[in-house]
């Protein structure tokens, strides 16, 4: 059995709230009830079946293995990355101290919030420089950054280009 767990990277224990099982056990449960000489392989399969349910439907899922405090800091930043952010406010936000917080966003996510959050607006800053004719010094204010020469440098030390060069690029 730990080496079926292991091959389903099913570890320690595991809860997937909503993971349909209830008829994989049933069908279990009624191979034992009318055992016959030959059911052995017919339970077999149904124990990998069972086995096998949980670990397809975490893929689907990924962050059905992320705790509420991890996926409430992700939501919170995803919708505010565009304004400052404090790790007393993201820690105030989930009620635990900011070394907590640290530990419970880089365990979940496996990065540091400031990572995640600077990751996000590169992202954005990058879809809005090929997408939109939006000013670069307008594009700073609303990445939330103090002005457009601290976002241009921002910008190139991420990307290898100012900003003006990868729009230019994508047009």
């Amino acid at each position: 059995m730990e080496a079926l767990c292991d091959a389903y990277e099913l570890h320690g224990i595991v809860y997937y709230h909503d993971c349909p099982l209830q008829e994989e056990f049933f069908r279990g449960m009624e191979i034992v009830r009318n055992w016959r000489a030959d059911s052995l392989p017919a339970l077999s399969l149904q124990i990998h079946r069972i086995l096998e349910r949980p670990h397809a439907w975490r893929n689907r899922h990924p962050e059905s293995d992320k705790s509420p405090e991890g996926i409430r800091l992700k939501e919170y930043l995803d919708q505010n990355w565009q304004r400052k952010i404090t790790v007393d406010g993201l820690a105030r936000l989930i009620r635990k101290s900011p070394a907590q917080m640290m530990r419970i966003f880089r365990r979940d996510w496996g990065d540091s919030p400031y990572n995640y959050l600077q990751k996000q607006r590169d992202y954005f800053a990058r879809q809005y420089l090929k997408n939109t004719s939006c000013p670069v010094k307008e594009l700073a204010m609303m990445m939330g950054f103090q002005d457009e020469f601290y976002f241009s440098h921002w910008f190139k030390q991420r990307n290898g280009v100012s900003p003006s060069l990868y729009r230019d690029r994508f047009r």
